[in-house]
C-alpha cells in the first residue's frame, strides 16, 4: 500500500496521468513482448484520454498495486529481467540456433527493445528495494536459500470487483537470482491456491526450490563440492534405473558418489555430501519391483524377461499391477506412472 500512497500523491492529477501512463509506457509495459509463440496477448494499460470513461480517481493508486491493467505472467517476467539486466529490455526467445546434424541452419542473437528503461540510479535503487523484499520484507522465508534471490511477492484478488462472491486469489513471485550478479529471471504463478494464499508462502517456495536447483546444475562445476549445507539442498532425490545414465549424468554435474556396482541396474541415494550407487537386482523368472524406475527402463526390464507391459500416464513408475515376486512368463503387466 505505501507504493499506492506514493503514486497516488506523486501521479493523481490532470497532467501526472498523463506522466504516469507515459512511465509505464517508457518501461515497454504496453507493448507485448515479440516471443516467437503464436497468441501472445496484448497487454492493457488504460489510457486517462481515451478511456476517460472507465478512468475513477481510485485508477493510480489501484494500477499501482497490479489492479485496472492486464500483463501476462511473461510480460511482467521480462520487465523484471529488464531490472536485473541493468535497464536493458531484451526480446525472449526460445532457442539459440537451429540445426540439422552438425549444420547450424538459423541462429537467433539477442535483440534488445529498449536500451535502457530508467536511470541507472534508479535501476540500481529498484533492486536494492526487490533484494529488501527477501531480506526483511514479505518473502523472508527465501532468505536462507543457497543462492541469493531478489524480488517481489503478489497476492491478487482475482474477482475483487465482485462483491457478492467468494473471494478467488492467485499468488506469485517474481525475481532473479544470484541478487548481486544475475543470472535468472523467474515467475511463479499459482491460480487459485487452497488454504493459504499470500505469494510469500506458496509461490515464494517454488520459486526457491527451482532458483536452488538451476543454480546448483550452473555452477557445481566451478566451485569446490565441500559446503555440506549446499549439497544437502541440492543433492537430487533417490531413484532406480541404468546404472551408467546415473553415473553419466551425475559426473556431467560435478556431484560426487560412492559406486562399486558393476550391474546394470541401479538404485541410487542420497547421503550426506555424496551420492551412494548401490546393486538394484533383477532375478530372472520373476516379476522385479520397478517402482521409483523411469517407465523407459522399467518397460525394457519386463520386456526382456518376457511380459507384455501397458503404460499409465508419465514419468516414474509408482504402480505395478502384478506384484514382484510373481512368475513373469507371459505376464501382462500395467505399470502406472506419477
Amino acid at each position: 500500500m505505501g507504493i499506492a500512497a506514493l503514486a497516488n500523491d506523486a501521479y493523481n492529477s490532470t497532467d501526472g496521468r498523463k506522466k504516469w501512463v507515459d512511465r509505464l509506457r517508457a518501461f515497454g509495459l504496453h507493448e507485448p513482448t515479440g516471443i516467437d509463440i503464436s497468441g501472445e496477448a496484448i497487454p492493457e494499460i488504460k489510457d486517462p484520454v481515451k478511456d476517460k470513461q472507465r478512468w475513477y480517481g481510485t485508477t493510480i493508486p489501484w494500477m499501482a498495486h497490479g489492479y485496472e491493467l492486464q500483463l501476462t505472467p511473461l510480460q511482467m517476467l521480462n520487465f523484471y529481467n529488464a531490472v536485473a539486466n541493468n535497464g536493458r529490455l531484451m526480446k525472449p526467445y526460445l532457442v539459440s540456433e537451429i540445426r540439422n546434424g552438425d549444420k547450424v541452419k538459423k541462429v537467433f542473437e539477442p535483440r534488445v527493445l529498449i536500451d535502457r528503461i530508467a536511470k541507472d540510479e534508479n535501476i540500481r535503487n529498484a533492486r536494492t528495494m526487490l533484494e529488501g523484499v527477501v531480506e526483511r520484507g514479505t518473502a523472508k522465508s527465501l532468505k536462507d536459500a543457497s543462492v541469493s534471490i531478489a524480488g517481489k511477492t503478489g497476492t491478487t484478488r482475482v474477482n475483487y470487483a465482485s462483491q457478492g462472491e467468494y473471494a478467488r486469489y492467485n499468488a506469485s513471485f517474481c525475481g532473479y537470482f544470484p541478487a548481486e550478479d544475475p543470472m535468472y529471471s523467474m515467475i511463479v504463478v499459482v491460480y487459485e491456491p487452497k488454504g493459504v494464499y499470500y505469494g510469500g508462502y506458496v509461490a515464494g517456495p517454488v520459486f526457491k526450490n527451482i532458483a536452488e536447483k538451476c543454480y546448483a546444475l550452473k555452477t557445481n562445476k566451478a566451485r569446490s563440492i565441500t559446503d555440506s549445507t549446499f549439497l544437502a539442498v541440492n543433492l537430487p532425490g533417490s531413484g532406480k534405473g541404468y546404472r551408467a545414465d546415473f553415473t553419466t549424468l551425475l559426473d556431467h554435474v560435478g556431484i560426487k558418489y560412492n559406486s562399486k556396482v558393476k550391474s546394470s541396474w541401479a538404485i541410487i541415494e542420497p547421503e550426506a555430501d555424496k551420492m551412494v550407487v548401490e546393486e538394484k537386482r533383477i532375478a530372472e523368472g520373476t516379476i522385479p519391483d520397478v517402482r521409483g524406475m523411469g517407465g523407459r527402463d522399467a518397460v525394457y526390464v519386463l520386456e526382456n524377461i518376457g511380459c507384455k507391459v501397458s503404460i499409465v500416464g508419465l514419468g516414474k513408475v509408482v504402480q505395478q499391477s502384478v506384484q514382484p515376486g510373481t512368475g513373469a512368463m507371459k505376464q501382462h503387466i500395467t505399470l502406472y506412472l506419477n
